[in-house]
């Protein structure tokens, strides 16, 4: 019987000890609401020919596609039950939104320290910056090098070839790589 009670009393002291630490453990952020939006820019002329959704962005040509051009880019996060005051994050030049989400060392950014104290948080990419980098303007010189760290699907390398521009792409896919090189710089791979 001592047993019983020996193993009644531990289990009592485990859920205890359990429910002690589950409310010191700190609250975390909730949120209400959250997406993205674009303004400004405009949208582009359609490429004349047929969309091929079959070919998609294998196609150099892009027949029948339009791109939004030249617009701003905001994320935005509410927080359940927040002030409803907004905070509007623009970064400097040549940065973009995640500066605020995040310290180069991965401790949070400001964003989630406004979250944490019940503001509205909007993280602004500007023109040309960040998820707003379309544009139709040609943003090099001749003789300008185009470096592209995330080649894809290669049209940025396309796209220097065709104006002349020396360019270097990196792609950790091979699977990209490959499609890159064969199908939209029309080269053959080793």
């Amino acid at each position: 019987m001592k047993k019983y009670y020996l193993i009644g009393a531990l289990v009592v002291a485990a859920i205890a000890a359990c429910t002690v630490h589950a409310e010191q453990r700190p609250q975390g952020l909730v949120i209400d609401k959250q997406g993205v939006f674009s303004s400004g820019g405009r949208i582009t002329n359609p490429i004349p020919g047929e969309y091929d959704p079959t070919t998609n962005w294998l196609d150099s040509e892009r027949k029948g596609t339009t791109t939004h051009v030249d617009h701003a880019n905001t994320f935005y996060q509410i927080p359940a039950g927040g002030s409803g005051t907004p905070i509007v994050f623009l970064h400097g030049y040549g940065q973009t939104r995640t500066g605020w989400q995040s310290t180069p060392d991965g401790r949070e950014g400001w964003s989630d320290l406004f979250l944490k104290k019940g503001y509205s948080v909007f993280l602004v990419d500007q023109p040309r910056r960040g998820a707003a980098g379309a544009t139709e303007e040609i943003v090099t010189d001749p003789g300008d090098v185009v470096i592209d760290p995330c080649a894809g699907s290669g049209s940025t390398l396309r796209a220097a070839r065709e104006l002349g521009r020396p360019s270097y792409g990196f792609e950790v896919s091979r699977d990209f790589y490959k499609k890159a090189t064969e199908q939209m710089l029309g080269e053959e791979t080793a």
